[in-house]
This record gives C-alpha cells, sequence and structure tokens, in this order.
C-alpha cells in the first residue's frame, strides 16, 4: 500500500509529551485536531490536513482520501501483545438519524494509530473494501473491529525511540492563557 512518509517517532513522542491531560470528554476535539495536524507535519506537507466530514487528510502525491482514527490500545494490548483483532473503533456518529442508515465511506484509506504507550504505540492502515466487511451499526454509531491479519502496518511498538524525558506539554493552561487574551483583546 503506497502511503506517503510521516515520522511516526517523532508523532509519538509528541503523544507522549500530551499524556493524558486531553483524555477528558471536552478535550479529545482538542487532542484530535492536534494529532491530525502533527501528522500533516510530521509528512513534511505530503498529507495535507483538510478536516472534512469523512475524511481528514489529502495525500499530494495522489489525491488520496485519509481518514484518521487515533485511540488508545487500538491495536496492542498494554502489556504490548498484538491484539487478533483491533478495538472497537468508532466511524461515525449518527445520534438517532435513521437517514444515516448505511455506512458509506469518503476516505480511500483510514490510518489507525494506537496512541496507548510505547509498548502499544503502532500505525496501521486498512482499505474502505476491508472495513465495510466489519462495520456495524449501533444505535448512535457505525463501529469496526478488525482482525488484525487485514491491516498493513507501518509503524509498531519496537519502532519507537524515546528518550524517556519526562517533559510534558502543558496544552490547557497555554489554551486558557489564549482564551483569556482573546477575551481581554474585545
Amino acid at each position: 500500500m503506497r502511503y506517503p512518509h510521516v515520522d511516526y517517532n517523532r508523532f509519538f513522542k509528541l503523544v507522549e509529551r500530551i499524556g493524558r491531560q486531553l483524555n477528558e470528554r471536552k478535550n479529545r476535539f482538542d487532542k484530535s485536531d492536534i494529532f491530525e495536524q502533527a501528522v500533516e507535519e510530521y509528512s513534511d506537507g505530503r498529507l495535507e490536513w483538510v478536516d472534512r466530514v469523512g475524511y481528514d487528510h489529502i495525500a499530494k502525491f495522489s489525491g488520496d482520501k485519509s481518514e484518521q482514527k487515533t485511540q488508545q490500545y487500538a491495536l496492542y494490548t498494554k502489556t504490548g501483545k498484538l491484539k487478533e483483532r483491533t478495538a472497537s473503533i468508532r466511524l461515525l456518529n449518527v445520534l438517532g438519524d435513521e437517514a444515516n442508515c448505511g455506512y458509506e465511506p469518503k476516505y480511500d484509506v483510514l490510518q489507525i494509530i494506537d496512541t496507548g504507550s510505547p509498548e502499544s504505540f503502532s500505525v496501521a492502515l486498512v482499505t474502505p473494501e476491508v472495513v465495510s466487511r466489519y462495520v456495524v451499526k449501533t444505535k448512535d454509531a457505525f463501529t469496526v473491529q478488525i482482525p488484525i491479519h487485514e491491516l498493513f502496518f507501518l509503524y509498531r511498538p519496537d519502532d519507537f525511540k524515546s528518550k524517556n524525558d519526562s517533559v510534558t506539554i502543558d496544552y490547557l493552561t497555554k489554551k486558557r492563557e489564549l482564551q483569556k487574551k482573546l477575551i481581554a483583546s474585545v
């Protein structure tokens, strides 16, 4: 599978530095935006972040659309053992909208990124054709669990090189400071 090069080691260093501070429901959109923009940055712009409904990036060399799903322990267990199937991945919220009765992917490739810990940091790709075979509709979403043998791995935990420095990024404090500056400027 052809896919633009991404410096995933750098990406996972960012994941380490952000840590768990953006795991609360209110902060998950920020976390998603940061990780999606990081892929653009760490691919030297080869994966342009467009943040559209149904896909997050466009590959500059091919025009292919890529949807990014990041989740803790999506591909590996907490102890670093490769799973037989991915964790349940939420592909699309339907929020009770019966008009959304079928899953129609808008991407050419789904990029699954496991952000659990250095023992699970990994990235795998899968085509929409494979995803469609395993999609399940729940009351409020389309979810999927894909057998691991159906995935194409770009990065595995053994590839991660960390300096194990304890430097963290205090994103929430910086965000609050920017909000206060914005409010005060009006």
